[in-house]
């Protein structure tokens, strides 16, 4: 392995450049790693600040959904008594139909 690696080592430095340009795709790779952690950094903020438009964008449709929720129950609750007292009508005039 040493005289694997010594021999690398001594054809980087017999190739003209070859150095200098391991070192500038090495510093190409810090850079766009850094540039893709911004932007991975960009995201998450961005994310963040969805999440937290979402919630206080649904908590008032919640509130709305009860709303509209227990009023509907209330105007089921309203037609049921209504249907008992149309049966109820109905059965008395029925008697007194058939009393007459």
């Amino acid at each position: 392995l040493d005289k694997r690696l010594s021999q690398v080592e001594s054809g980087v430095s017999v190739v003209p450049g070859l150095q200098q340009r391991i070192s500038g795709v090495a510093d190409q790779g810090e850079s766009v790693t850094a540039e893709l952690a911004r932007q991975l950094d960009d995201c998450r903020a961005a994310h963040a600040e969805l999440a937290s438009k979402l919630a206080s964008d649904i908590h008032p449709l919640q509130r709305q959904l009860t709303k509209v929720e227990e009023e509907v129950s209330g105007s089921f609750e309203q037609l049921v008594g209504l249907e008992r007292s149309v049966t109820s009508s109905i059965a008395e005039l029925s008697e007194t139909v058939q009393s007459q």
